[in-house]
């Protein structure tokens, strides 16, 4: 099962790179270069101080959070230049022009023309369009406004719940250490009492399987705490992907 569940991680990986099923067998992983250090000085290198002006610097620099408000501009001008069309117009305009005909090239007689001219535009009634417009355009940013805040919301929220996910981490990790070391005792008893004669085989394999089962955990706990960490560097623009 384990061999099952590592090979469809590899495939799910393949697939996120939009790699065909058919060539996944050319592929190969490496984690060389992926630091999963859970040593003590390492954990207490993190810092899960989340502050308002800390939070405030990530968000402006968000490129998801810069694309939305950028929009936001463009849909403002967009109804200005709509409601422009409601607005009377100017129009200026010059000219000038000349002609002459003639068989002999030298005696040609030119007639030069200059001309100019306004033209005032007022719009009057345009059967509401462009106000139908420009009404549409405003409901158009205020849902993006929405949008924007429920997003800069969910980047809070996304780091507190990093922030929290590490230090449960941080407490599962020293809790399966412990059990670990538990349960390699327990199996250096068993196997001690074994060679006595005070136990038994059976008593010696499930120790053996505890201990098994402790370091799964031990390996569980390394990969919730290492991705947390990962998350909280995402969630502040710390991880460079």
């Amino acid at each position: 099962q384990a061999v099952q569940n590592h090979e469809n991680a590899k495939a799910d990986v393949l697939f996120l790179l939009n790699i065909p099923p058919n060539a996944y067998g050319t592929y190969g992983f490496s984690v060389s270069g992926i630091d999963t250090s859970i040593s003590r000085a390492a954990r207490a290198s993190v810092d899960t101080n989340i502050t308002d002006a800390r939070l405030n610097a990530v968000i402006d620099e968000r490129p998801d959070i810069l694309a939305e408000r950028q929009t936001i501009q463009s849909l403002e001008y967009s109804i200005d230049i709509t409601r422009a069309a409601l607005w009377p117009s100017l129009n200026a305009n010059a000219g000038i022009g000349g002609s002459g005909a003639n068989s002999d090239l030298t005696a040609i007689h030119i007639n030069n023309g200059l001309n100019a001219g306004l033209t005032l535009s007022i719009p009057l009634f345009d059967r509401m369009q462009n106000r139908l417009a420009i009404e549409e355009q405003e409901v158009d940013i205020e849902t993006q406004r929405i949008t924007l805040e429920q997003d800069v919301q969910q980047i809070r929220s996304d780091a507190a719940k990093a922030v929290n996910n590490i230090r449960a981490s941080e407490e599962a990790l020293d809790a399966s250490e412990s059990g670990l070391t538990s349960a390699n005792e327990s199996l250096r008893l068993a196997e001690e009492r074994l060679r006595v004669g005070a136990g038994t085989q059976v008593d010696v394999i499930i120790a053996e399987a505890a201990v098994q089962t402790a370091r799964t955990n031990r390996v569980n706990a390394k990969y919730n705490y290492v991705l947390a960490q990962r998350q909280l560097a995402y969630t502040l623009g710390q991880w460079k992907y």
